[in-house]
C-alpha cells in the first residue's frame, strides 16, 4: 500500500527524529565516558565537509583489512606512509576478526577489539583510532581497559 504524501512525510519525519535522539544519546554516552570521537555514518551527511578539512583525501589505514589483504608492507611501514598524507591528526581504523585470524572468514568484524590487534607502532602516535566493532562504544571502553592493563 502506497502512503499519501502527507503520511510519507510524517513517517520520514518520525524516523529522522528517532535517529536524531539516538545520535544525541550516543554522543552523551561518549562524552560521559571520555570517548572523544564519534563518526556519524550517513549518506545524508557528506564526508569531509568541514570548512578547514575541505574535500582532501587522506589515507585512512584500516589495519584489519591490511592484515586480511596483505600488500607487502608491514603495519609499521603502512602507518608511516599514511601519516605522511595527513595535514592534521591522522585517522586510523581498527577491528578484530569475529572468529580469530585463523578462522574461516577473518574479514568479519567482532563485537569487540582484541588488544593484541592494536598495532604497537600506534601507541606513541598522536592519532584518532576509529573502532569498527559491533559493540560500538562498549568496545572502545573495553579496549581502553585492556590496553591500560596490558592484556
Amino acid at each position: 500500500m502506497r502512503l499519501s504524501r502527507q503520511a510519507a512525510l510524517g513517517k520520514i519525519s518520525g524516523i529522522c527524529l528517532h535517529n536524531a535522539r539516538a545520535l544525541r544519546d550516543a554522543l552523551n554516552f561518549c562524552a560521559a565516558n571520555g570517548i572523544g570521537s564519534f563518526r556519524v555514518n550517513s549518506q545524508i551527511l557528506p564526508a569531509k565537509t568541514h570548512p578547514e578539512a575541505g574535500y582532501a583525501i587522506e589515507d585512512v589505514p584500516d589495519v584489519h583489512h591490511h592484515r586480511c589483504n596483505p600488500d607487502g608492507l608491514t603495519v609499521e611501514a603502512a602507518t608511516q606512509l599514511a601519516v605522511a598524507t595527513w595535514s592534521r591528526e591522522p585517522l586510523f581504523r581498527l577491528s578484530s576478526p569475529i572468529e580469530g585470524w585463523d578462522g574461516p572468514k577473518p574479514s568479519r568484524h567482532h563485537d569487540y577489539i582484541d588488544a593484541d590487534d592494536f598495532p604497537t607502532c600506534w601507541g606513541k602516535l598522536d592519532i584518532t583510532v576509529e573502532v569498527e566493532a559491533k559493540a560500538k562504544e562498549l568496545a572502545i571502553l573495553k579496549l581502553r581497559r585492556d590496553l591500560d592493563d596490558g592484556t
